[in-house]
């Protein structure tokens, strides 16, 4: 029977429309393969799906089900349409894009004859249902032109386990437990997840036993050629044994007999992983209410530099010889130019730039690609501030899944390390600095030292380097090469055309200041990094030779032999002591000069 006392009321048209169900089919409008008339661009694509809006939380049984839509796969040769519960979530065992059928797509008995299947107990156990079976096999996963193999293949298998229900639900049935998944592609929703507000759904069931009313709840409409229809959850009530949930007509959750058909609203999940891009089809990017599509990765296009060729640059214009391969390099529309602020695959990786090359030659086998840098990019930070790639694409229509090869980084021929300098940074201490290089990913440090040759470091984050192991008591040799990783994260280097050198030693101090004083002068500095002390020379009244005056531990020193006639001057060496415990002296800074009182 059918539960639920609103249901029970109109029993007689209830299951004359159940009998019918099966030669009813949702009027679907007929969408003709044409290449999208909109332009995939930054303002509307973004990588990955996760920064579309998750659903609005509703606060009323009147609040219509509002969130983001994905177009994704077809019935009956028209997209379908789905609505986006989490654009981003782990709960089912992978990281995944969450979706729920925006309409009800075909009918069908949860179980048709009402007897348990083999390893069930009862015929409402959806592990053992015919209707698991059956939408994933020919009745939806694998039906013809449902989906395409790499939509198929993109379908995350889901896995969640069961755990105890938290529902207040003022109902005929009770249920205690999620039905769990067990690795299934396609699935219908639980009841937990029809009243899971981060879905967008009322946690109200719309069934209130104190006055025995229900109320229509908008959010869990859903229809089958422009009417309301009912359809199945997967959750089993543990108080009926051939029952199981359904949403009714209006949206309230009540439950039916195994063997009737209902509505069948399919729910999935597809890998993150599988996803290149979503793009707003339909409203802004993030708004409530945007439509999107998908962009997924194909393994059968793949581009790359043509064999013996570079990229090259003219002014703002990039040209790239590009060779493609695959099995599905006939599918390829186009070749288009993608500019993010970091590698695409960073976490939080932005869009700076996404547009159509131009192409002398085929997409399709070998041609050139060539495109303007917009004006708001520097050429001078290509490879530093932002990464740009090359992607094979299948452009298909406005509400179809594009398909995209694997984006291949383009790297401009390196030039060499300009503005190179060393300079003394303290105890066995050297700084080098130099000028951003183009399409540089990073920095390696060669030195001379003790008249060898040989690998110091590198850097990936800036233009400078500090060489902790410098020799001290002889000069060092640098040279710094500019390199990127290729595709193949094989390292490519660029030219040094200079070297610098230094010795590590400390750096000189600095605030130097005289101050007279009864029967002195008195010495104040600014520390020096690593300095042991500090090394006070000058010329006084009373020695007018450059000589040795005396020694501090810290940045003061008062010299007593001062001329009160006369200036003295006054310099300060910082100094450490090497591993022999011999004073190796540093710079020295500006001077100073003072008159004892």
């Amino acid at each position: 029977m059918i539960r639920q006392g609103k249901t029970l009321k109109t029993a007689g048209s209830l299951i004359l429309t159940a009998s019918m169900a099966f030669a009813i089919c949702p009027t679907l409008l007929t969408e003709k393969k044409v290449i999208a008339d909109f332009t995939k661009t930054k303002d509307n694509t973004r990588i990955g799906s996760s920064r579309m809006a998750s659903p609005r939380t509703p606060t009323a049984a009147s609040d219509a089900w509002k969130g983001s839509y994905v177009y994704f796969g077809k019935y009956d040769g028209t997209p379908v349409k789905y609505r986006v519960l989490c654009p981003s979530t782990a709960r089912f065992g992978v990281s995944s894009l969450f979706l729920d059928c925006d309409s009800i797509l075909y009918y069908d008995c949860f179980d048709k004859d009402g007897v348990p299947n083999s390893g069930a107990t009862k015929p409402n156990e959806w592990a053992y249902s015919d209707i698991r079976s059956t939408m994933n096999s020919s009745s939806f996963l694998t039906k013809a032109n449902c989906f395409t193999a790499i939509e198929r293949n993109s379908i995350a298998k889901s896995t969640i386990s069961s755990h105890k229900l938290q529902l207040e639900l003022s109902t005929n049935e009770t249920y205690e437990t999620y039905t769990p998944l067990k690795g299934e592609k396609i699935f219908l929703l639980d009841i937990e997840d029809v009243l899971n507000a981060d879905y967008g759904y009322l946690p109200f069931s719309g069934y209130s036993s104190d006055d025995w009313d229900w109320s229509n709840i908008v959010s869990r409409i859903k229809k089958s050629g422009g009417s309301s229809a009912m359809w199945w959850l997967r959750s089993a009530p543990v108080n009926y044994s051939s029952d199981i949930a359904k949403i009714d007509f209006d949206g309230y959750q009540g439950s039916g007999e195994v063997y009737y058909g209902f509505g069948v609203s399919p729910a999935l999940n597809v890998d993150s992983s599988a996803i290149l891009f979503s793009t707003a089809v339909s409203g802004s990017y993030g708004a409530i209410g945007s439509e999107y599509k998908l962009t997924l990765k194909d393994a059968g296009m793949n581009v790359t530099l043509t064999s013996g060729k570079k990229a090259s640059y003219s002014g703002s214009k990039i040209t790239f010889p590009f060779t493609v391969s695959g099995s599905r390099t006939s599918s390829i529309t186009q070749m288009s130019v993608l500019i993010t602020d970091k590698d695409y695959v960073d976490e939080g990786a932005n869009i700076l730039y996404y547009g159509k090359a131009s192409v002398s030659g085929s997409v399709n086998s070998t041609g050139t690609a060539t495109f303007e840098l917009p004006s708001d990019l520097s050429l001078g930070y290509w490879g530093i501030k932002y990464k740009v790639y090359l992607v094979p694409e299948e452009i298909r229509g406005n509400h179809e899944t594009d398909y995209a090869g694997k984006p291949f980084k383009i790297n401009p021929a390196l030039s060499g390390t300009y503005n190179l300098s060393a300079e003394s940074a303290g105890k066995n201490q050297v700084r080098l600095k130099w000028g951003p290089v183009v399409g540089a990913d990073g920095y390696l440090v060669y030195a001379v030292k003790n008249g060898k040759y040989a690998y110091v470091g590198m850097t990936t984050a800036g233009y400078t380097f500090l060489d902790k192991n410098a020799l001290d008591s002889d000069y060092n040799y640098y040279w710094v090469f500019p390199y990127y990783k290729d595709n193949n994260g094989n390292m490519v280097t660029g030219n040094c055309s200079t070297y610098k050198f230094a010795k590590g030693i400390c750096q000189a101090i600095t605030n130097l200041k005289a101050a007279s004083v009864k029967g002195g002068v008195k010495l104040t500095w600014s520390a020096s990094p690593t300095a042991g002390g500090y090394l006070i020379y000058g010329i006084t009244g009373s020695n007018k030779t450059y000589h040795y005056i005396g020694m501090a531990a810290g940045t003061t020193y008062t010299d007593k032999t001062a001329s009160s006639s006369e200036y003295n001057y006054y310099w300060v060496y910082p100094f450490h002591r090497d591993s022999s415990n011999t004073i190796v002296p540093g710079l020295p800074g500006k001077y100073t000069y003072g008159r004892a009182l």
